[in-house]
Order: structure tokens, then sequence, then C-alpha cells
């Protein structure tokens, strides 16, 4: 029986490796769930958990060849462990040519095909180059420039009298020189300001398209899901954790855009089908899974908000799985062919 490998960090299984697990018995195939602190480099052995009869099972067994690896594994304290994985086996990611908030848009902006979406964007490097790109833009967001950190997102409006600062569901009135002080502050603690994007429903709640990409059974990109998350405490910004509501998106652009609403999701579904193979470019090597976020203005504009890593798979885990089970298939027979092909070789 094939062996597939899913590391996480948390000890005990999740809820999508149970399904999964359920889902890989039916193609015969065993996926083992074990955490970087499992792996034993001299053995090369990997002290896991299989799935007999619904229950999880503790076993031993040789490293498999190939891993389901989270993102949330490359941490310092695992490095030795990546490392030593990297060398001998087939991971699903390996943070190289990793992608955040900023460096997205500057290689959207140089993409021919992709610059039409991008945000103006730049990193908080001192006060005075803020200041003339708020004097530029007006209304301007400061947001951490790697996702995943619980920090304050920050909506900054310039106006006749002064400025205005809105985070944690709080509206606060600024000089320019207090305004100054706080930037002084969070310059040393990695943001990147970014022009706003009013991309809101009619009542004003934030929204963005989340489009959570998946590869096939053929190692092609499919959508496994695509929908609108929307603030619903209508927050402009909050903290990175801050909950979103999902809402279908025909309901949402249908309420935007009236008869025009299909014209629009055409747009989406057309950068869709390019933007997972241009990302792929970017971090050299093939990915598993894909998150994008994308705002639309009410003029029916489209802008690249955000590209994930490692997208939640919350309400969608079947589809998830759908889409895994084939793609570790697939992955499989062409990890077989390569071993006969070293064979060969011997």
């Amino acid at each position: 029986m094939h062996t597939i490998g899913l590391m996480r960090n948390y000890k005990e299984p999740t809820k999508l490796a149970l399904i999964m697990a359920k889902t890989l018995r039916y193609y015969g195939i065993d996926l083992v769930y074990f955490t970087p602190r499992s792996v034993n480099m001299i053995t090369n052995k990997v002290t896991g958990e299989v799935l007999r009869d619904e229950i999880w099972v503790r076993v031993v067994i040789d490293v498999p060849k190939i891993i389901d690896i989270s993102p949330i594994c490359f941490q310092k304290e695992n490095e030795e462990v990546i490392n030593y994985l990297m060398d001998t086996v087939y991971l699903t990611d390996d943070m190289y040519n990793r992608i955040n908030k900023y460096n997205v848009q500057q290689y959207i902006k140089e993409d021919a095909d992709l610059a039409k979406y991008a945000i103006p964007s730049q990193l908080l490097s001192d006060v005075d180059t803020f200041m003339a790109f708020i004097y530029e833009h007006t209304n301007v967001v400061l947001k951490p420039e790697y996702g995943g950190e619980v920090k304050r997102v920050y909506l900054i409006e310039r106006g006749m009298f002064g400025y205005r600062v809105k985070y944690d569901k709080k509206a606060i009135s600024m000089s320019e020189a207090k305004l100054k002080e706080l930037i002084h502050d969070l310059v040393k603690q990695r943001y990147i300001v970014q022009k706003f994007i009013r991309s809101q429903t009619l009542d004003g709640q934030p929204f963005n398209c989340r489009l959570h990409f998946e590869k096939n059974g053929f190692g092609d990109w499919e959508i496994a899901s695509y929908h609108a998350k929307v603030d619903i405490e209508k927050n402009i910004v909050g903290k990175i954790e801050q909950k979103n509501g999902v809402i279908d998106i025909e309901y949402i652009f249908g309420n935007l855009f009236k008869s025009k609403w299909k014209e629009i999701n055409e747009k989406v579904l057309e950068l869709a089908d390019i933007l997972p193979y241009k990302i792929e470019q970017i971090r050299q090597r093939s990915l598993m899974t894909l998150g994008i976020d994308i705002g639309v203005s009410r003029n029916g504009n489209i802008y690249i908000f955000e590209v994930i890593g490692a997208p939640s798979t919350e309400y969608i885990e079947y589809s998830v799985v759908n889409f895994r089970s084939q793609y570790y298939k697939y992955l499989l027979v062409q990890q077989t062919e390569l071993d006969n092909m070293n064979q060969i070789q011997f």
C-alpha cells in the first residue's frame, strides 16, 4: 500500500486529516499524520498515526516519499528536520521565493498580463516617504508585510483639516504631527502601505472575493471554492485574525452591479485562469494549493489584494479532500516513474 505523509504542527490529527485518511483508504493509500518532532533523521523513520477502523493508531514507518507539509511547519525550531526532508523526499512546498503582501504587488506590476490588477504599494520605510504616499493617494491602508501576523491594520484618511485613523473599531482624528509619531513607531514593525481600494457592499460592509485553488489528478489547477468574504461587523479594518462571513458571489455581485454582474464575474474568472500559474513561475516550483483574495471597486475594477500559500479549508473540507486525494495519486504515479527510471540507471 502506498503512503502519503501529512505533516502539521498540531499534535492531534485535524478534521481535514480524518476526512483525508478515510478517502485515501478507498484508493488503497495510507495517510500517516505526524509533526516535525516525530522525524528521526538517524533512522529515517517517523512516528505518526494512521487510521484503522475509525481509530488513529500510532505507527513507526519509513519517512514517506511524498509529504503534504504546512507552511506553518517552517519555523526555526524545525529547520534541521525540514532541511533533511528537502534533501530526501518530496515536499509540497519549500517556502523558497516566499510571497508576501508587498512583493506580490511588485511582481504583478511588472507582469504585462497582471499589471492592471496591481495596487500602488510600498514598504513602510520612513515617515517622509509615507507622507509623500498619502499625499498622492489620500486614503491608504497599513498592513503587516506577512499574512498570519496578529497585528493591527490601519486605514488612514487625509482630509482638509487633518487625518482620520481607523483601527480595532476605533476612529481617531489626528494632526499631522501625531500621525508622524504613529508612523515612526510602525516603521520598526514591518508594515506595508497601500492605496485604499473601496471594495464594499451597498451597505458599506468591506468584502473580498476568495478564490481557493487546488491541483487535480492531472496536476492542473482548478477552483475548489469561490466565494465572498464579508466583514459582518462593518469594520473597515481590524486585526488580521478577524472573522469574516462567507456569502455567495452572485448575491454580492448581483446587488452591486445589477445586470452587469456576470460581466464582472467573468473578469474574475479570466484572472483565475492565469494567476495560479503565474504564482508558480514567481515561486519557481510546483504548488499544491493556493488562495487569492480579490477586491472589486464600485466601478467594477478588479484588484489583487493578497496571495495565500495555505488558504483556510474551513467549510470546504470535502471539496479540498476530493482534489487532494486525486493530486496525491498523481504525485505517487510521478514518484513511481522516477523510481523506475533510477532503477534502470543502476
